[in-house]
This record gives structure tokens, C-alpha cells and sequence, in this order.
């Protein structure tokens, strides 16, 4: 009788310890979701060429020249929600690398001024935009082709404003906003000097976010 007991209370011990294991384990993904604490060694963004922080090299200057072996570029991502597919905008989520080269508020002006500027050029539902598909139509888009659509001059105002800040505010810290024509307008690159991170280099880099 004695040995039934000994065995009914080891396995209500073994039970308990389950129980609090599993409990542990559920907090500790909790504490993920929420942000509060985290046992899980993964991180939100893994490090390679997908996270926010990760210097590619630039192709957007010739392979051999000084400024490829010199410069790194950090790709600001299309963010589907601020207009879906209506305009081509993207991400506020600050890169903690470019700091302090690009503070956070003045990327996130930078950020404001291109996104703003995207959704109004091409918001398809504005007098202007349908007079010039109306102008289209009826010069065989020789409208178009002569630059008089309001989508093409608020884009041509776009790249004047980056230049301008290139030239005023970048060249400060030696910070380029790539022209967006470069890129198709799928990602934001930002040329910045080479941080001596990514795989080219012996040390692993540390995630910075």
C-alpha cells in the first residue's frame, strides 16, 4: 500500500513539474508578444539582407570606384499601409544605424515630405487627374509625353527637393537620398559611409534593433 502511495505522489511531483515548465514557457512567449521581456534568442528582424539596419553594397555608383569600397546603402522598405496600392510610399521605421548621421526626427521628415508627396501625385481621384486623362485620349497622349500631367511635375518637384536636400542637409554627414527613378520606386535607398558592418567584414555583426 505503502509503495502505491509513493508512486501516486511521484507522479503527481512529475505532473506539478510539467505544469510549471509549461507555464514558464507560455509567459515567456508572452513576454514576446508584448514586448516586456523575452527568453526567445530570436529577434523580431534575424540579421541579413532583409533587416532595417543592413548595409548593401551600392549599386548605384560605378563596381571599381571609390565609392563603392566606401559607401553602404540602407533600403527603406514599401509600406503598403499608408495608400495600398495608390502610391508608392514608404516605411517610418528608423533604421538605428544611420544615427547620428540621420537623427531619427529628421528622417521622419524626410519620410513625411516623400510619402505626402507620393499620395498626392498619384491619387486618381482629384479634377486634375482626370483632365489629364481626358488630355491623354484626346492628343494621343502627347499630353502626357510632354510632361503636362500634374504626376509627372509633382514627381520632377520630388527629385528637385532631394537634391536640394542632398546638397544642404546630406552632404553634411555625407548622406545621399538616392533618386527614387534609380530604384523604381520599390525601395527608399539612403547612401551612407561604409558602418563596417555585414559580411564582407570578419566581425558578426550585432543586430542594432
Amino acid at each position: 500500500m505503502s509503495s502505491a502511495h509513493a508512486d501516486a505522489d511521484a507522479n503527481h511531483h512529475h505532473a506539478d513539474a510539467n505544469h510549471h515548465a509549461d507555464t514558464r514557457g507560455a509567459n515567456a512567449h508572452h513576454d514576446v508578444e508584448t514586448g516586456v521581456a523575452t527568453a526567445d534568442p530570436q529577434p523580431d528582424f534575424p540579421w541579413g539582407p532583409s533587416h532595417p539596419c543592413f548595409p548593401h553594397p551600392n549599386p548605384h555608383v560605378p563596381l571599381h570606384s571609390a565609392l563603392a569600397a566606401t559607401t553602404r546603402i540602407i533600403r527603406i522598405k514599401r509600406d503598403w499601409m499608408v495608400a495600398g496600392d495608390l502610391a508608392p510610399t514608404f516605411a517610418n521605421l528608423y533604421p538605428e544605424i544611420l544615427d547620428p548621421l540621420l537623427p531619427e526626427d529628421d528622417f521622419r521628415i524626410v519620410i513625411k515630405k516623400i510619402n505626402d508627396t507620393l499620395v498626392d501625385a498619384f491619387d486618381p481621384f482629384t479634377f486634375r487627374a482626370w483632365l489629364d486623362a481626358v488630355m491623354g485620349v484626346a492628343t494621343f497622349w502627347l499630353w502626357e509625353h510632354a510632361g503636362m500631367t500634374a504626376v509627372k511635375r509633382k514627381l520632377a518637384h520630388l527629385e528637385r527637393w532631394i537634391d536640394h536636400w542632398n546638397r544642404s542637409v546630406g552632404h553634411k554627414e555625407a548622406v545621399k537620398i538616392i533618386a527614387l527613378r534609380r530604384t523604381g520606386y520599390l525601395t527608399l535607398d539612403i547612401q551612407i559611409p561604409d558602418p563596417h558592418l555585414g559580411p564582407d567584414n570578419d566581425a558578426t555583426p550585432t543586430p542594432l534593433l
